[in-house]
């Protein structure tokens, strides 16, 4: 893996068509794109475009305030996106379970690994029947931090092979390649988008 050398790309509205065509090849291909922080959730757009995917994509964020941005700017763009966190009320998440159809599901590492029997049932189903994508957005915090819940997404990972995963990260080829160890991603490319 240390001799990988990354694609580089530039990162700017003329570029999107390309990234799509980029994404859309690697359609079953586990990546890990190097991407400025400001940039995330239009790469989530761009994905979704990329890959025309029919089904459910889960992104997998560590920030709250984030996800409710992000869940917001889809959105706006026409998409269709929703989340459940900590302080979701049990009537929300009563009804998003009963009604689900959206093309984004956001949800934070504690939710997957502790959180609600009825939440963790939800997404072991979204990834048995639904889900295309699974997007980990700050990819590099699994490299050092101590939250026990990103450890445990190499274990939900292991668990659902087939289940594509795009890391999305700002951290150097050596950190890229410490995410890809602690994720236990045997096979992946990398797109370094500047």
């Amino acid at each position: 893996m240390a001799d990988r050398i990354p694609e580089t790309y530039t990162f700017d509205e003329q570029q999107n068509l390309r990234f799509e065509s980029l994404v859309r090849k690697r359609n079953h291909n586990n990546l890990i794109l190097s991407v400025p922080s400001n940039a995330k959730e239009a790469i989530c757009f761009l994905i979704k475009r990329g890959f025309n995917a029919n089904g459910v994509i889960l992104v997998i964020s560590p920030y709250k305030k984030r996800i409710n941005y992000e869940v917001q700017y889809l959105k706006d763009l026409g998409l269709t996106a929703t989340t459940i966190i900590e302080d979701t009320s049990i009537p929300d998440r009563e009804d998003i379970y009963a009604t689900f159809s959206e093309e984004f599901f956001y949800c934070t590492p504690e939710m997957i690994e502790n959180g609600f029997r009825e939440v963790r049932s939800f997404i072991n189903y979204l990834l048995d029947s639904k889900i295309c994508t699974v997007i980990f957005e700050e990819a590099e915090l699994i490299t050092y931090t101590r939250r026990t819940s990103f450890q445990f997404l190499r274990n939900v990972r292991e668990r659902y092979p087939k289940v594509q995963w795009i890391a999305l990260t700002d951290a150097s080829v050596q950190g890229i390649q410490h995410i890809a160890s602690s994720l236990s991603m045997e096979n992946y490319e990398i797109i370094e988008m500047e």
